[in-house]
């Protein structure tokens, strides 16, 4: 912890009611610039490799402290970070975990301090240091393509922001995964528009970035910055399929079905957006995120409890997904919206994600197998997570058990808690 108060500037946050400041960020009173590697206390490597990291964007704290902590003495570590805040190089954000009772700081994110970037943009030879050279890979994907997409793409790119139709900055280099996601994206948006073909997001998130669900985290930016729907924008499927089991019945096109037919029913984007629901005599909604899972507890449990409304998630939820969620609302009147997905960065956003969408509509969101019971069944076998946005109040007040552990990297999959099916099974809806 820095206590160093004559070279240290703290700035505390306060929230009215509570006795102590309940967050603060540490920052160098005086600059003394990128020189300080160079003096005589060893630790050049690991300060410029700590930089380094921090100036691709901000980090949280505890995933790396234990990268650092691989490679480097803890004491080197910490006296490094001391050394830096100090000179103004780095920015320490902390939150105080008792701020009713005392003061009681523990770190959460590092930064890199605005002196110290300026210099380091003046210092950098080029570009090509940088983590992903991602000019070059927009035009790899592009090509010889020209049209408004594409000269959208070059312009962020040259311009080192992301604009959606407003003028409104919605991403940059400082926030590199972000950045890369979004502009990437939208140069693939540009080649399939070209191509006349189609790709779901998740095919497009998994050549970007080697993982499937990367950018469903970044849907509305890639919106916003594309100036149209992912829909309008090539980057879905041909069509899109929702899988479910319920007592609800339908009309479409002038014909009666049921989606209790089916184990489970399966409704294209096209049925779901003119269905009309006629009859939905449930007491609840079940959104599974991963499709192993839905699969399993619908066949152990929800065949024989069709008054139990079962459905697919597959992540964050599609507009057809949506519209269908907002249709059984308006015909249940304020039915309660279970939501069981991975305790993980993306689980929990995806959770706040419908919760949102189902405020709209009266209703309450309530998550199945994601309190720190279930997390305490698997701790230490998953370790690491995209820590994105999980400062959001509403995420606070809906997992108040689980955000802090998941933002210090333990994480569990839906598919293991199958394993404990036993302790499981009773608390289902």
């Amino acid at each position: 912890m820095i206590n160093d108060a004559e070279s240290i500037i703290s700035k505390m946050t306060r929230v009215e009611g509570i006795k102590f400041p309940v967050a603060r960020v540490q920052r160098g009173r005086d600059y003394a610039g990128l020189a300080i590697f160079d003096k005589p206390h060893n630790l050049k490597p690991l300060m410029q490799e700590l930089v380094k990291d921090l100036s691709r964007g901000e980090k949280q704290y505890p995933p790396l402290e234990r990268r650092y902590s691989k490679k480097y003495s803890m004491v080197d570590f910490l006296d490094a970070m001391e050394i830096l805040t100090i000179a103004g190089i780095i920015q320490v954000e902390s939150k105080n975990v008792q701020p009713k009772t005392q003061l009681k700081w523990k770190i959460r994110k590092l930064a890199l301090d605005p002196r110290a970037e300026d210099e380091l943009e003046e210092s950098e030879p080029s570009k090509e240091t940088e983590p992903f050279n991602i000019g070059a890979e927009a035009e790899t994907i592009l090509g010889p393509l020209s049209g408004i997409l594409a000269d959208l793409v070059r312009k962020a790119v040259f311009e080192e922001q992301i604009l959606d139709e407003f003028g409104n900055v919605l991403a940059t280099p400082k926030a590199m995964v972000k950045y890369r996601s979004v502009i990437l994206a939208l140069a693939w948006a540009a080649k399939l528009m070209a191509e006349k073909r189609r790709e779901p997001l998740r095919v497009v998130s998994q050549r970007v970035w080697g993982d499937s669900k990367r950018l469903d985290a970044y849907k509305a930016e890639i919106v916003a910055a594309g100036r149209d729907t992912l829909d309008n924008l090539h980057l879905t499927a041909t069509f899109e399929t929702t899988l479910v089991h319920g007592n609800v019945s339908f009309k479409v096109n002038g014909i009666f079905g049921t989606m209790h037919a089916g184990i489970p029913a399966c409704l294209t984007d096209a049925t779901i957006d003119k269905l009309t629901i006629t009859s939905a005599p449930i007491d609840g909604i079940f959104i599974i995120e991963n499709i192993a899972v839905f699969r399993e507890v619908l066949y152990r449990r929800y065949l024989t409890r069709p008054n139990i409304f079962v459905m697919f998630g597959e992540g964050f939820l599609s507009s057809s997904k949506r519209t269908l969620l907002r249709k059984l609302m308006e015909a249940t009147r304020a039915i309660v919206v279970y939501v069981w997905g991975d305790i993980d960065a993306s689980g929990l956003q995806i959770v706040e994600d419908i919760h949102n969408v189902c405020v709209e509509c009266g209703s309450h969101v309530a998550p199945v197998l994601m309190s720190e019971d279930e997390l305490e069944l698997t701790c230490g076998k998953f370790i690491g997570s995209a820590h994105t946005a999980l400062d959001s109040p509403v995420l606070c007040r809906i997992f108040p058990d689980v955000v802090e552990k998941v933002r210090e990297g333990a994480t569990m999959e839906q598919e293991e808690l199958l394993i404990h099916w036993d302790k499981i099974e009773s608390k289902l809806p």
